[in-house]
């Protein structure tokens, strides 16, 4: 019988140490694996055989997390890097061409936006920036030269939720991967796999982590995607030898042995411990950020938060999500009565990050977006009143007494 995702978050598959029979995995801070005979470690570098020999490759506490996030979303498999940036700029380096494009939503989290607009096209990787409910401008800018199509399933901070049928319907028909950062709902926020994406990104250092003490990154490859039918040259011819693992294999060769994107055994490990109660977090935090997002709506602050009826994808945010997730904006009208706001605040904190346990807030105008043109501002729905609230685990009578002071 298939299990709960709020189970398999805790459940550990093949994860007790046989010997010791400790549930946790060891943390194997080692930069190097020694081996008595040459012919051994001969054949691992040949790819003749398995093992570890040097952790920017591989280490067996990443190793474990990999498996443990498989698992937990049925996927063909999973490398982790040190970054959510990290994991995207892999993606560039194994699936974008020379001389192609890639179709990219136009509302993106702000450094991902700068990855895709000033750091791609120094490889000759042109960008089509499109609005991503839009599906017919989307249908439009793919063509035969298209690598992949990129969206957030929540855009932070303008909270978008793209149709991912209709995006999925548009890859399929041209061959391509429909990737999506799904960042802002973890993994049982979102089932991915069952809604046909190919490759999920994902910053570890949020909903994972639990409590923002590490950064990290995953790359996700669902199994929907038959690697060997790619239109990708490299990938092809990889596929020859790795069958449908040649994604993953270009992914560890690229990110992991040609350009060190690893992440560390210890972020790793803190990465492990936090997924046993990421289900139970994610439904808490979801349950608090509605709530709150309710209250600013009864005090007649303009707010948008995907679980709000009156947000223009509500009924498809709720055929998709599982929970709304944390974020959630509102707007003060001016910079000076956001700043205002945020100074008033005790509880919740004045920092940049998100799906933490704590409410944390920030201003994007002048932080994420300071040096965004006004085009990209507005792309983003970033304004000078805005106020970007990651809503956490606190008391929710707390938060909302916090919050009714700083509105005076």
């Amino acid at each position: 019988m298939p299990l709960d995702l709020s189970t398999k978050c805790v459940y550990i598959e093949h994860g007790i140490d046989e010997k010791t029979g400790a549930v946790n995995p060891p943390i194997y801070q080692s930069a190097g694996f020694s081996y008595p005979n040459p012919e051994d470690l001969e054949k691992i570098f040949k790819g003749q055989d398995f093992g570890y020999v040097y952790s920017r490759i591989s280490n067996p506490t990443i190793s474990e997390l990999e498996r443990r996030i498989a698992y937990l979303e049925s996927a063909f498999g999973v490398v982790a890097v040190s970054s959510g940036l990290s994991a995207i700029l892999a993606l560039g380096f194994v699936l974008a061409t020379q001389g192609g494009n890639i179709v990219v939503s136009n509302s993106l989290f702000g450094g991902t936006r700068d990855l895709f607009e000033e750091t791609f096209p120094k490889f000759g990787v042109d960008i089509r920036w499109v609005d991503i409910s839009n599906t017919t401008e989307l249908a439009s800018q793919v063509d035969d030269d298209t690598s992949f199509v990129f969206a957030e399933i929540i855009s932070n901070p303008k909270l978008v939720i793209p149709d991912v049928a209709k995006l999925r319907s548009i890859t399929s028909n041209h061959g391509i991967p429909l990737v999506i950062d799904a960042t802002l709902t973890g993994s049982v926020g979102f089932n991915a796999k069952a809604h046909g994406v190919d490759v999920v990104i994902y910053s570890s250092t949020k909903l994972f982590a639990t409590n923002g003490g590490a950064v990290g990154g995953l790359i996700v490859d669902t199994g929907n995607f038959d690697w060997r039918k790619s239109k990708h040259p490299e990938l092809l011819a990889a596929s020859q030898n790795v069958h449908r693992f040649a994604f993953l294999e270009r992914v560890r060769r690229h990110a992991l042995n040609n350009s060190g994107l690893n992440t560390s055994p210890m972020n790793a490990y803190f990465t492990i411990l936090g997924l046993e109660t990421l289900s139970l977090r994610y439904e808490r935090i979801s349950s608090n950020a509605l709530q709150v997002a309710e209250f600013f709506q009864s005090e007649g602050v303009t707010v948008a938060y995907p679980g709000l009826d009156q947000h223009p994808q509500y009924k498809l945010a709720s055929d998709l999500l599982n929970g709304f997730g944390p974020l959630l904006t509102i707007d003060l009208g001016s910079k000076e009565m956001a700043f205002s706001f945020i100074s008033k605040l005790k509880i919740s904190q004045n920092m940049s990050n998100l799906g933490d346990n704590r409410t944390m807030v920030i201003h994007p105008a002048s932080t994420i977006y300071a040096k965004h043109s006004p085009e990209q501002l507005a792309q983003a729905g970033v304004t000078e009143g805005l106020i970007r609230l990651n809503v956490g685990l606190e008391s929710l009578k707390d938060l909302l007494n916090e919050f009714k002071e700083a509105l005076k």
